[in-house]
């Protein structure tokens, strides 16, 4: 194969290697556990733990958690504070009063390395 091909055929091969690994670097986190878990039914609350399958960034995340009244209607929880860890794949969030039993619904909302807002909401009980 003549120099001038091979350099190409080089050339080519370091692009698409390139695009494959950043491709893999730009995938979006995903939750892949909560605790409360999704549609449970707890005895006992002490906070709310979201685990991500990467780092989210911690001045974008953002959890909510609101009471669902018997009408459907949302009242939120007020005076949460959220703390990181597992290096940032773990959100944890305290309410600064106790919650009292009832429905309730977790909103959340985080920004990973790549940059895009990720979201999604589950809903708990406490008997």
């Amino acid at each position: 194969m003549p120099i001038p091909l091979l350099r190409r055929a080089l050339q080519g091969l370091v692009l698409a290697a390139g695009l494959v690994v950043a491709g893999g670097a730009s995938a979006h986190v995903t939750l892949v556990s909560s605790t409360p878990a999704a549609d449970s039914h707890v005895s006992a609350f002490h906070h709310i733990e979201l685990t991500f399958d990467g780092a989210v960034q911690p001045g974008a995340s953002r959890v909510t958690v609101s009471r669902i009244n018997g009408d459907r209607t949302l009242t939120p929880v007020e005076n949460i504070t959220v703390t990181h860890s597992n290096e940032n794949r773990t959100l944890h969030a305290v309410p600064a009063q106790a919650l009292s039993q009832g429905d309730y619904q977790v909103e959340w909302r985080v920004v990973g390395g790549d940059d895009h807002p990720v979201g999604g909401r589950y809903d708990f009980m406490i008997h």
